[in-house]
C-alpha cells in the first residue's frame, strides 16, 4: 500500500466548476451502482435535470453547494438547501441533500 498525500481546501462551489462537479457526481454513483444498487442510474448525472439539479445548488440563493479541491481538481463536494418541510412543526430547516468524493 501507498499513501497519497492530499492538501484539501474545501470553499463555495463556482458555476464554471460545474462540470467538474458533474463528472464527480458520476463517478460516484457508478461506483454505487456496481457496489450496492444496480438501479442507481448514474448517467441521470449529465441529463438536462441533472444539469439543472446541480447548477441550481451552485446558484440559488437558498442552496449551497462546497468543494473539496486538491490543488486544481475537485475531489469531492457537498450540498444542501434551507427548507420548510410539510411533514415537520412549521420552521424553516438546514438540510444536507448530497455528499460524493472522487475515487481515482
Amino acid at each position: 500500500l501507498f499513501e497519497k498525500t492530499m492538501n484539501i481546501t474545501i470553499r463555495k462551489a463556482t458555476i464554471e466548476e460545474l462540470e467538474q462537479i458533474l463528472d464527480v457526481n458520476y463517478k460516484y454513483l457508478n461506483r454505487l451502482s456496481v457496489q450496492w444498487d444496480p438501479l442507481l442510474a448514474e448517467s441521470w448525472t449529465h441529463s438536462e435535470k441533472g444539469h439543472k439539479y446541480f447548477s441550481d445548488k451552485i446558484t440559488d440563493e437558498n442552496q449551497c453547494m462546497f468543494v473539496a479541491v486538491d490543488g486544481d481538481k475537485i475531489v469531492g463536494f457537498i450540498d444542501g438547501e434551507i427548507t420548510e418541510k410539510d411533514y415537520l412543526e412549521p420552521g424553516i430547516y438546514a438540510e444536507l441533500n448530497d455528499i460524493a468524493l472522487a475515487t481515482e
